[in-house]
Formats: structure tokens, C-alpha cells, sequence
């Protein structure tokens, strides 16, 4: 199953989840991806009983990527620029306050996906509401990945 890929923040065992953070992060978002299209392969397959399941490990891992970010990535950003570049710390506040409301918005719409009955006359809502939380759930990414990753390890 995709979900056994990656490892859980902190189960490094090296006991400094800090040096490892970025690679803990980005192994999630390839787990998060692969459950997201599982929820779409089964919407698309009609195999509506699947996604209550396969939405709740989505929101759990996407609660737990969330959590990570705030509590330890931006921490440790703004101890590492502070006194330092204020500049940076604004930016870094902004972003923060932006990825917390993209990431609220896919949040809420997988934790009711958990208990959605779908059915084929629902589907089709569903199926478009999914296609928006995929867009936004990429578009996530890619900023993490391509903006904020590679700060914190220029850091």
C-alpha cells in the first residue's frame, strides 16, 4: 500500500528530527499524492466504498504533514533568521499564514469526504470538489518544494 512508503516524522530513530525534516516532508506529499489518486481511481471506478477509508488516511497524514510544518519547519525557520533577516522572517510569516490557509481548505473538504455516502447521482459533485483539493494539494507542493525547502536547508 502506498501508505507504507514513507516514514513518519520522528521514526528516524537518529533522535534529531531536524536533519531529516525535508526528506521526512517530501516523502509524505508522496504518500498524500498516491492516496489522493486512490480516492480518484475508486471514485472513477465507482467503488464508492472505498473512499471513506481512503479519505480519513488522507486527512490524518495530511493533519500530521500540517502539524510537522508549523510546529518544527517554521520554528526552526524563524529561530534560524532571527536577529538576522527581517526581511526573510516576513516572508516567511506570509507564507506560513498562506500554505495554513490552503492547507485548511483541502482539511475540511477530506474530513468530510470520510463520511460522505456517495452515489452516482453525488458523484459527480464529489469528483469536481476532489479535482479542485488535487489542484491546490499540487499547487502546495510544488511551493513547499521548490520555495520553502530549499530556504531552510540554505539555512
Amino acid at each position: 500500500m502506498v501508505e507504507a512508503t514513507a516514514k513518519k516524522p520522528g521514526a528516524s530513530g537518529s533522535g534529531n528530527d531536524g536533519d531529516n525534516i525535508i526528506s521526512v516532508l517530501t516523502a509524505e506529499h508522496r504518500v498524500m499524492l498516491g492516496l489522493y489518486h486512490d480516492i480518484r481511481d475508486a471514485v472513477a471506478a465507482r467503488k464508492y466504498g472505498a473512499v471513506p477509508k481512503l479519505a480519513t488516511q488522507l486527512h490524518d497524514r495530511l493533519h500530521n504533514h500540517l502539524s510537522v510544518e508549523h510546529l518544527k519547519l517554521y520554528t526552526e525557520l524563524r529561530r534560524r533568521l532571527e536577529n538576522r533577516d527581517d526581511e526573510k522572517l516576513r516572508m516567511i510569516h506570509d507564507l506560513q499564514r498562506e500554505m495554513y490557509s490552503i492547507g485548511r481548505g483541502a482539511v475540511d473538504f477530506i474530513r468530510q469526504a470520510h463520511s460522505v455516502e456517495l452515489t452516482e447521482a453525488s458523484a459527480g459533485k464529489f469528483r469536481t470538489d476532489l479535482e479542485g483539493v488535487g489542484t491546490v494539494l499540487v499547487q502546495r507542493i510544488r511551493k513547499e518544494e521548490e520555495e520553502l525547502y530549499p530556504l531552510y536547508e540554505s539555512l
